[in-house]
């Protein structure tokens, strides 16, 4: 049975859907990490303005990655990419 177009586009939207909370689920990880990193540097910072920066930078950077994952996340359990 031929599907028609309007299924096919529902199937490519929602595999669309999926690989964008793939991406950013992944995104999100990496920034989780390069911001707790960047908020780890402080310790080797010598200045009290390069430590608040460091803190600051690493704490937006963190924030930023916890929300895409989150919104990764959101799609659900059965979001990723299944071929």
């Amino acid at each position: 049975m031929k599907e028609s177009a309007k299924d096919v586009r529902q199937k490519r939207e929602r595999d669309e859907k999926a690989y964008a909370a793939q991406v950013n689920r992944a995104l999100g990880i990496f920034l989780l990490f390069f911001g707790l990193i960047v908020m780890a540097s402080f310790l080797m910072t010598e200045t009290p303005i390069g430590k608040a920066v460091n803190l600051l930078a690493g704490g937006i950077i963190t924030l930023i990655g916890g929300l895409l994952f989150a919104k990764g996340r959101s799609a659900g359990p059965g979001s990723g990419m299944h071929r």
